[in-house]
């Protein structure tokens, strides 16, 4: 296929495939908060919208050094969903 050893081939794959895996826009999360769950709202990410949270996956996915959070924990059973990833929120 490039002219390399079979292993080197699937180095370069590998390597291709992840690079194009990190060009490609993330989709929203959308999880529904259920009662207990932990609910987390940045206010340096929420530009715009205070309403914005996120859950504790996808909180702990991003970088929130040094911003303005805080957390809660829902106490409903139908409690909103995660807007990570959301641009229209």
């Amino acid at each position: 296929l490039l002219g390399l050893r079979p292993d080197e081939e699937y180095a370069e794959a590998g390597k291709e495939l992840d690079r194009l895996a990190a060009s490609v826009p993330k989709s929203s999360c959308g999880r529904g908060f259920q009662k207990g769950d932990v609910i987390w709202k940045c206010k340096t990410c929420a530009i715009g919208d205070d309403t914005c949270v996120v859950c504790q996956e996808c909180f702990q996915d991003a970088d929130h050094t040094g911003h303005d959070v805080s957390f809660y924990i829902s106490r409903a059973t139908d409690g909103g969903c995660c807007d990570c990833g959301d641009e229209s929120a």
